[in-house]
């Protein structure tokens, strides 16, 4: 039996689950410890005869950097691939830490140590892994880790498919000193020389690839011609695409597979087609993105936004969820939750929220979707030069998709009024949702006068109240609505300046330079306040978006 300690907090209930060679694998609570343990059928029938004290189980503790990642599925996927190779049960016993390593990473480094030629690879070879590729052939063969007998180089050429020409040119290119070489270093060298005869290229093409993806180092052989033989048969990647997506080779070949065989369409889009866009896709999970793509049909997201940025499928499915509870519950989002890019601003969420806590800070409610989604240096020269208004073209998408009306009935509609510009969409959307849903106005009615919802939607309420007590018209009428207008602006002698009796205090909602100086600048030359970083925009490595990781990372958060 293997019982190990993981400081992890209460848990205050007793799971079990069977892995696929019929292990029983249990989590169960201590005082305030996580007590693991792996038992087969017989060793648990055994346990209940001896009834053996909790005392005399040998017990080790994990590293305190693996107790965060440790979880009931992670660890059954690496007893699973434990017992795939061969070791025996109670290897977790005698080497804990193998329970922190993501399972693809253990067999990753089964099977690179087999293509070196060592047949028995002992637990602590694993736990060690990354050490042991720095030591030099000559220490490994001290320590008794590589026979004398073993010759790496005749075993290397074996797992490789080369031709003889560069088989002897990778000998020749080999020193005889070649003992004090580490095993990573070699290996390396062999690897090069194998990818420039795959992708018919030179070597240092290859050695740039690698200094760019520099975990190509840590790959078997095995997984490089099982991708490369996918990539081309199954996805129909040509290598010019390989090559320019060089990450692609350091994958996970077992989840190439799977996302190949378990997954059909992303976003409406035929897997080849979303793959051929996006390659980075096939570096999540094949979980996460079944999870994802769900995730997406839930909240009503289209395709054609999945279409216009499918990168939306590098995110893990955990930060994807929290960000749509977010979207649903920011006011100044929601009327976007339909439009094409709302995957941009899904993506960017962070900086999203960060430009609208800044503008809300400045007094300005009139956001567009254009403004939330620029980058930074666009951004500054719109707040420095107080051009921070809503774009028509979102006002007008909003109405159009929400009314069912083309677009050129909406603009010719709502662009009577002088200020129609000067009103979030989200004021819109408030008013739009009063009417239908609490005074059962229909579509139609709202369609034949959109000037109504530029208005303060406690004006509007007012009013409405006014026109149906009075019996001028009654809701079903055509003119309702437009009654209701009458009396908005009858005040205001018809000039359309009643829109601005609860929203703002002046007729423009410009950013006033008084709020970032005479000039709109501080003695640097700067905004004020921080708005937000681009780094999210320009790069694919930005912490804060959560990027999904490839297998060292296992299953994605």
């Amino acid at each position: 039996m293997i019982s190990i300690k993981l400081l992890k907090g209460l848990i205050i209930r007793k799971s079990i689950l069977t892995t696929e060679f019929g292990k029983r694998l249990s989590f169960s609570a201590v005082g305030g410890r996580t007590i693991v343990s792996c038992t087969s059928a017989e060793e648990d029938n055994d346990m209940k005869q001896s009834e053996t004290p909790a005392k005399s189980i040998n017990q080790k503790v994990l590293k305190k950097s693996a107790i965060a990642r440790l979880n009931e599925e992670s660890v059954a996927k690496t007893l699973n691939v434990l017992n795939k190779y061969g070791f025996k049960n109670g290897v977790t016993q005698e080497c804990p830490d193998l329970l922190s390593i993501p399972p693809a990473a253990i067999e990753n480094y089964i099977l690179i140590f087999r293509e070196t030629g060592l047949e028995c690879v002992r637990p602590f070879m694993l736990a060690t892994f990354p050490s042991l590729m720095k030591k030099t052939l000559t220490a490994l063969r001290k320590l008794k880790i590589i026979p004398d007998n073993v010759n790496i180089l005749e075993n290397y050429i074996k797992n490789l498919d080369i031709s003889k020409k560069v088989e002897h040119s990778l000998l020749s290119a080999i020193p005889r000193n070649y003992n004090e070489f580490c095993l990573l270093d070699l290996r390396l060298l062999f690897l090069q020389h194998f990818l420039a005869e795959k992708f018919q290229t030179k070597v240092e093409t290859i050695q740039k690839l690698i200094v760019k993806y520099p975990r190509c180092k840590h790959r078997s052989f095995t997984w490089y011609l099982e991708n490369i033989q996918i990539l081309r048969e199954n996805y129909e990647f040509s290598d010019q695409i390989i090559l320019k997506h060089g990450y692609l080779l350091q994958a996970n070949p077992n989840n190439l597979k799977a996302i190949f065989q378990e997954v059909s369409t992303l976003g409406g889009m035929p897997l080849h087609v979303i793959t051929k866009r996006r390659p980075k896709i096939l570096m999540s999970s094949v979980s996460n993105l079944l999870e994802t793509n769900e995730l997406l049909k839930q909240h009503k997201i289209r395709d054609e936004s999945v279409k216009k940025y499918p990168d939306i499928f590098t995110l893990s499915s955990k930060t994807i969820a929290s960000r749509l509870q977010a979207f649903d519950e920011t006011p100044q989002l929601i009327p976007f939750k339909t439009h094409p890019r709302v995957c941009r601003l899904l993506y960017y969420f962070t900086k999203v929220k960060r430009r609208l806590n800044y503008l809300e800070s400045l007094e300005v409610s009139g956001v567009s979707l254009h403004i939330l989604s620029i980058d930074k240096e666009k951004f500054a020269k719109y707040i420095q030069l107080g051009e921070i208004r809503n774009k028509g073209a979102d006002v007008i998408y909003f109405l159009s998709d929400y009314l069912k009306l083309t677009r050129e009935r909406v603009r010719e509609n709502i662009s009577v009024h002088p200020h129609w510009l000067q009103v979030p969409a989200v004021y819109l959307h408030d008013v739009i949702h009063y009417l239908i849903s609490t005074k059962g106005i229909s579509k139609e009615q709202i369609g034949s006068c959109l000037p109504i919802l530029l208005y303060p939607i406690a004006r509007v309420k007012e009013e409405t109240e006014r026109v149906e007590i009075s019996g001028e018209a009654t809701k079903t009428d055509t003119f309702f609505l437009h009654m209701v207008l009458y009396y908005l602006e009858k005040k205001f002698h018809f000039t359309g300046d009643g829109i601005w009796t609860t929203y703002h205090q002046s007729r423009h909602n410009f950013l006033d330079k008084e709020h970032l100086g005479l000039d709109g600048h501080d003695e640097n030359g700067k905004a004020h306040v921080d708005i937000g970083s681009d780094e999210d925009c320009n790069s694919e490595s930005s912490d804060e978006e959560e990027k999904l990781e490839d297998f060292d990372s296992d299953d994605n958060e």
